[in-house]
């Protein structure tokens, strides 16, 4: 993506950086009104592909507390055997989701308060979730 602002969103090619590839669409309440579609190189669908699973597990790594093996797998479920094929090294993935939370400051053993916490984390991992709880009401 290039840019986006409460209406418009620009997205411009992968081989935007390496390539200098001038291919882009602009988007207006999420309607293509205007195509760039002249690329300088044939597509990379393997590229492309991915790209969209590499923004998966990133997503994921960010909004759930899960260990980097089960997002793995859990996106690895969701894909064809084609794009299995493909798919970027496991440890690649995980030092990924790694890198993701490191840059957000997430992780897996952080005290939150229990009001502060999404339903939804609570109900995912509840023994480890109540033992930091004790541990951080005991400080």
């Amino acid at each position: 993506m290039d840019g986006k602002s409460v209406k418009k969103t620009i997205w411009k090619c992968v081989n935007y950086n390496k390539g200098k590839c001038k291919g882009r669409v602009h988007l207006e309440d999420n309607k293509i009104y205007v195509v760039n579609g002249i690329h300088n190189h044939p597509p990379d669908t393997e590229k492309i592909t991915n790209k969209k699973i590499m923004d998966a597990v990133r997503h994921e790594a960010r909004n759930s507390i899960k260990p980097p093996q089960r997002i793995v797998a859990e996106v690895s479920e969701a894909l064809s055997v084609g794009e299995i094929a493909v798919l970027p090294p496991v440890e690649y993935m995980s030092r990924t989701i790694r890198r993701s939370r490191k840059r957000m400051k997430v992780s897996l053993k952080s005290k939150v308060s229990l009001h502060k916490m999404p339903y939804q984390v609570l109900n995912s991992y509840p023994r480890k979730i109540e033992v930091d709880i004790q541990l951080a009401c005991t400080n």
